[in-house]
């Protein structure tokens, strides 16, 4: 499987792969940000919290996933097919 290709959508060389555990980070992130966010404002701070723990449990389907820092679009690379 290739590690690196252009964005399909502009053509841009600013990509950036997001694997599984970049959404495991992201779902304590704001996991953490909501315990914080509940003591205050508590009809917010639920649904981030439930927003963080559904980010880890897609985490696992994410693995390989390539996005464009230009125009942000996600996608999964191409399989090279080996003739050796």
């Amino acid at each position: 499987m290739a590690s690196w290709e252009p964005c399909p959508q502009c053509g841009s060389s600013k990509v950036r792969s997001m694997g599984m555990a970049f959404w495991l980070l992201m779902g304590l992130c704001v996991i953490s940000f909501g315990l914080i966010i509940t003591l205050f404002i508590p009809f917010i701070g639920i649904p981030m919290m439930g927003f963080g723990v559904l980010f880890m449990l897609i985490s696992p389907f994410t693995k390989g996933t390539l996005q464009c820092q230009d125009c942000k679009k996600a996608w999964k690379p191409a399989k090279i097919i080996s003739t050796q």
